[in-house]
């Protein structure tokens, strides 16, 4: 599909695709955004300009999903196409990992293959203020979207290493995030720990006199 984006697409094609995909179109938005790279090489495009163009889009098509959620709630799961992306079991898995970690699910989310749309509407569901929303996914994105263009622009002739390079980026990625969430449980649990100790010292009765 990458190949054929390429030799048959331009950058507002690129834009209806992602736009498709935050309707539930199963559109591959990592692809779109490499084929968005090599486009704007091979045409000789200001990359800040079609780079500044793409995140946008790439917001607003999170936000339909979003919005779809937030909107119109749980009886929205049950019609086309949203209930082919919430399955049972997906909907499961990012319950839990929204009752475990808040709202920083929807930076996660954006690096879990398979669950980014899935967290998208949850968040909707799940009343997410709007402004947390596009505070946690506007983070992500500016992680994913720079670095996904960028390889397509900068390996525009070697698609078969872009592909390569999407796969390892997307471990690396997914390893850093797992080792800063691990850091920031620890980090949370021994301060939970320091406060119980503290109010423990705290609540313990005065020495006798004497002692």
């Amino acid at each position: 599909m990458l190949q054929e984006l390429i030799a048959k697409g331009s950058i507002p094609l690129i834009v209806a695709g992602l736009l498709a995909s935050g309707i539930g179109a199963p559109l591959p938005e990592d692809g779109l955004l490499l084929a968005g790279g090599v486009l704007t090489h091979q045409a000789g495009l200001s990359w800040p300009g079609v780079l500044g163009v793409l995140y946008v889009t790439v917001l607003l098509a999170d936000s339909i999903l979003y919005t779809l959620g937030y909107r119109f709630g749980e009886p929205m799961l049950a019609r086309r196409p949203l209930r082919w992306i919430v399955t049972p079991a997906r909907r499961a898995r990012v319950t839990e990992l929204f009752a475990k970690h808040g709202a920083l699910t929807i930076f996660l989310g954006r690096f879990i293959l398979g669950l980014r749309a899935v967290v998208f509407v949850i968040a909707g569901v799940e009343r997410v203020r709007p402004r947390v929303f596009l505070f946690w996914d506007g983070a992500a994105a500016l992680i994913t979207v720079p670095v996904l263009f960028g390889l397509g622009y900068v390996f525009h002739s070697r698609i078969d290493m872009v592909r390569a390079q999407v796969a390892s980026t997307q471990r690396l990625m997914g390893a850093l995030l797992l080792l800063t969430l691990l850091s920031w449980l620890a980090w949370s649990w021994r301060k939970r720990r320091r406060a119980r100790r503290a109010a423990l010292l705290h609540n313990l009765p005065p020495s006798p006199p004497g002692h």
